[in-house]
């Protein structure tokens, strides 16, 4: 990626998360970026585009952010993903973990019937910070670069919790399945915060089974089986706990009526996308980044190939 491409994928990222994305986290973040231009030779090979990969960050205003929910890779199928996790384009096939998610929606009551589409980006738009460890991958490639950006996402998400509990703000974590839920280690280091002059917890972590259909959990009678995730209590929980903090809860069952702007096929907002980019982060780019993380100019700066 050169920096027309990093440029579109922080357009629309609000201030407060500049600073944890990259500001904070610089190296960390150019160590990503090498590391994946050294798995591509054009652009156009990543899912999502350029323009999503920070979706999960502008779908979800700072002010917002009261929900996070962690899944592991992008849907590696062209077109599919958009930078939230479990969710997809209108236009695609509802995934099968995410028929099983609406299962438990319609089970816990927030719908009636499931959707016939995957765009669950309401969620994101009322508070809920829909992140996937790995943001990119490879189309057709599942978890090519989970190993490269899982450093990078956990000390983001390290950073918002931390963030969140020295203001008081608490968050509630919804984590399925091991991966997940090994979330709940690295966050626990971090979840207090100082009322009274006493050390409390602030943040919540819920728990639950994948609700992929390959989880040994999902393949029988949800009547039957009480870990099917059709059963998952989370959703309710969730809003529970959020009214114990006297927070709005989430309608996880209002989706948008009108699809958000796909930009899957406007790759050519990127343009190098045909040229080779097996480039490594310099300090010429450094610069360019940090003009554009400190300011709304656009970058005039040209990166060497």
């Amino acid at each position: 990626m050169d920096v027309d491409s990093i440029k579109a994928m922080f357009d629309g990222v609000g201030e407060e998360y500049k600073q944890i994305l990259v500001r904070d986290n610089k190296e960390l973040f150019s160590k990503c970026i090498s590391d994946i231009n050294s798995t591509i030779k054009s652009v156009d090979e990543l899912t999502p585009v350029p323009s999503q990969i920070m979706n999960a960050f502008k779908y979800c205003e700072w002010s917002k952010l009261r929900v996070v929910i962690i899944g592991q890779d992008p849907y590696p199928t062209p077109g599919h993903a958009i930078g939230l996790s479990f969710a997809t384009t209108r236009n695609a096939p509802v995934p099968r973990s995410l028929v099983n998610i609406y299962k438990a929606l319609i089970n816990s009551g927030y719908m009636t019937e499931a959707p016939t589409h995957g765009d669950i980006s309401s969620w994101a738009k009322q508070g809920v910070l829909m992140l996937n460890a790995a943001l990119t991958t490879i189309k057709g490639v599942s978890e090519k670069h989970l190993n490269i950006w899982k450093p990078y996402t956990e000390k983001i998400l390290t950073d918002i919790a931390t963030k969140f509990a020295e203001n008081k703000r608490p968050l509630v974590f919804i984590m399925w399945g091991n991966f997940a839920i090994g979330y709940t280690k690295i966050l626990d280091k971090v979840n207090f915060t100082t009322i009274n002059n006493g050390q409390t917890t602030i943040h919540r972590f819920l728990t639950w089974g994948h609700p992929s259909p390959l989880s040994p959990h999902n393949k029988g009678d949800p009547v039957v089986i009480r870990k099917h995730f059709a059963n998952c209590e989370n959703f309710k929980q969730c809003n529970n706990i959020l009214k114990e903090f006297e927070l709005d809860p989430i309608e996880w069952g209002k989706l948008d009526a009108v699809a958000p702007e796909n930009k899957v096929e406007e790759i050519a907002a990127a343009p190098a996308v045909n040229a080779p980019i097996n480039i490594q982060i310099n300090d010429e780019m450094m610069q360019a980044m940090q003009r554009l993380l400190t300011s709304a100019d656009s970058i005039t700066s040209s990166t060497t190939n």
